[in-house]
Order: structure tokens, then C-alpha cells, then sequence
């Protein structure tokens, strides 16, 4: 029997737009790169004597974080203003992925801490603001419209 080869459609896109909203104050004019990380680590694998049902993994807590990369803006308000004064706080954040495609926005939400970025850089270089917020529990995934 010849099985027939079909030629695989790449489907993709660009990351263009996204909606960012923190502690309900937009910050997606200043954002420049983002990351969802499941830092969620693999559970122990572990055997038993029982046969063919001889091996299970144990559970593990629950590891998210957000990424974030703004260009820096320290007036009041600015993101990385808010940051600072709101280190450690717990904040309600919303990212909305491909807001603009039918059939293809998606929105992450939840809760994450927030903490101060790191300060300073090269001479002469645009600043800007990284931080990694630790998201509390598995954060909220929809499809919209």
C-alpha cells in the first residue's frame, strides 16, 4: 500500500500586536517583547514493582512567569516608575496575543508579583526596562471571539 504524501501548510505569523494592561493601567505602547515561561519542572519519575503499571511521576507546584521588555519610562506613572514603587506588590495583569486576527486572539490572565527592575546600561544605548513578574498559580488562557 502506497501511502499518500501530503505537503504540510505552514501556518504563522508575525508577533505585531498585543494588548498589556497591569493593575489596569495600559502599558502596551512601551513593551517591546514578552515571554509566558512555563518554569514548571518535570516531577521525579519513579518505579515500582507492579508490571506494565510500573512507573509514575510525582507531582509538582506550579511555576509561571512573565517576561517583560518596555522601553523605560520613568515619569510618573511610566512603567518602570510603577514598578519600583510597587515592588512586591500583587498585581491583575491581561495580555491579549494577536488581538487583531480572527480565529487567533488569545488572552492570558491572572495574577503576578511585581518587583523594581534592574537600573542602568551602556552610554548612548535606548533604555530600557526587563523584568521577570513570578505569576501566581497557572495563569487563565482564553480564545476570544
Amino acid at each position: 500500500m502506497t501511502i499518500p504524501l501530503i505537503t504540510p501548510i505552514v501556518h504563522q505569523q508575525r508577533l505585531k500586536v498585543v494588548t498589556f494592561t497591569l493593575a489596569t493601567t495600559d502599558f502596551t505602547t512601551q513593551m517591546s517583547s514578552w515571554t509566558m515561561q512555563n518554569n514548571t519542572a518535570l516531577g521525579t519519575k519513579t518505579f515500582t514493582y507492579a508490571g506494565n503499571i510500573s512507573e509514575f511521576r510525582t507531582d509538582t507546584d506550579n511555576d509561571y512567569s512573565l517576561a517583560l521588555r518596555f522601553f523605560s519610562d520613568w515619569r510618573s506613572g511610566g512603567i518602570s516608575d510603577f514598578l519600583v514603587i510597587n515592588n512586591r506588590a500583587y498585581a491583575a495583569y491581561q495580555l491579549d496575543h494577536h488581538p487583531d486576527i480572527v480565529g487567533e486572539h488569545v488572552r492570558w490572565t491572572g495574577t503576578c508579583q511585581l518587583w523594581a527592575p534592574s537600573v542602568g546600561g551602556d552610554a548612548r544605548i535606548t533604555e530600557e526596562t526587563t523584568v521577570t513578574l513570578p505569576v501566581l498559580g497557572i495563569p487563565s488562557y482564553n480564545r476570544i471571539g
